[in-house]
């Protein structure tokens, strides 16, 4: 275990729950962008310039999360074509925006993780805390596989991962 988690006080076994969103990705990994910089990416790649409906070429103050959500559900006072381009289009970004996180998580578990990372693992596994994630990458799971498989030759995960040599993240 590492030095924090070794000071802290014995668990008491009271719950505790800690609830992670996307800006924890970004916080182990710059490479994870916000979710305005993803749609804006996914629209980049798509090919599709005109879905901008600004000038500037890009989703602000979380336009991107609205925009998503109103093409993917058909819309009243849209006729069926067009609830069906919507649908379509929004089958489309849900594939870029797999591809460009898939890409992301690939960057960041080829890299060395935040050191402190592993040990806000520990800590979390020494107070035995529930953790909820909202992230549609994988980060926290191959912390923990890495730090399992680090600390216990015998883990059994249901994932596989293993740590590099060199100390990266994951291979």
């Amino acid at each position: 275990m590492l030095r924090v988690a070794e000071s802290l006080p014995p668990y008491s076994g009271a719950k505790e729950v800690l609830v992670l969103g996307a800006g924890f990705s970004k916080a182990i990994s710059s490479v994870f962008p916000s979710t305005d910089e993803l749609g804006t990416r996914a629209v980049e790649r798509s090919g599709r310039p005109h879905i901008f409906k600004n000038a500037d070429r890009e989703f602000k103050n979380g336009n991107f999360e609205s925009w998503l959500s109103r093409i993917a559900e058909p819309q009243p006072h849209l006729s069926e074509k067009e609830n069906s381009a919507n649908y379509a289009l929004f089958v489309e970004m849900k594939e870029l925006i797999v591809e460009i996180l898939s890409e992301c998580e690939w960057t960041a578990c080829t890299s060395a993780p935040p050191d402190w990372l592993f040990e806000l693992l520990a800590i979390l596994h020494f107070r035995r805390a529930s953790v909820v994630t909202f992230n549609y990458d994988n980060l926290v799971e191959i912390g923990v596989a890495k730090r399992l498989r680090s600390t216990d030759n015998n883990c059994r995960h249901p994932r596989r991962y293993a740590a590099g040599s060199d100390g990266n993240f994951c291979v």
